[in-house]
């Protein structure tokens, strides 16, 4: 990794840490910034076969216009990958698309004193077996295991593959 992107990341993770606000990568722009930072840290091989993965998307033509005051194919990118990082909070309009159990997880991930006063859920388990892109009931661990099974499998269709962004 090279200084400048060492330098840059070091920069952003103080910034967050420093600020006393919301957690700013629940947002748009915090997305945005994770998924830029993330395709930063990639191979150019890398790079080239997420792009290509990611023109396949179903609503690309729809979703993905960059905005034109953008100065060039570089910066177009970045806003491409950006929001494929906040895509599933876009698709949240589309009934198609909403899938909201798979933006978080059940269970503790921190209990402090007795669990006895306590009522929490369940963890939601391993991926189903039958477990598909459309499958609704899912949780964010099960989600993630889903979307890397169908991105590695190059026989699934191009539609889901990209829908893994």
């Amino acid at each position: 990794m090279s200084k400048a992107i060492h330098r840059f990341i070091v920069f952003v993770l103080v910034l967050f840490i420093a600020l006393p606000t919301k957690l700013f990568a629940w947002s748009e722009g915090g997305h945005h910034l994770i998924a830029a930072v993330a395709f930063s840290l990639l191979t150019d091989k890398e790079k080239s076969e997420l792009l290509d993965v990611l023109r396949l998307h179903p609503r690309f033509d729809q979703d993905f216009v960059p905005p034109d005051k953008l100065p060039n194919e570089e910066e177009r990118t970045r806003w491409l990958v950006g929001r494929s990082g906040y895509w599933a909070d876009v698709a949240r309009k589309q009934p198609q698309y909403h899938r909201s159990t798979w933006h978080y997880e059940l269970g503790p991930s921190l209990i402090i004193g007795s669990e006895g006063n306590l009522s929490v859920p369940d963890r939601p388990g391993s991926l189903p077996i039958d477990a598909t892109m459309t499958t609704q009931d899912l949780h964010i661990s099960q989600a993630i295991e889903l979307c890397r099974r169908v991105l590695k499998d190059k026989s699934q269709s191009p539609s889901d593959r990209s829908l893994d962004e």
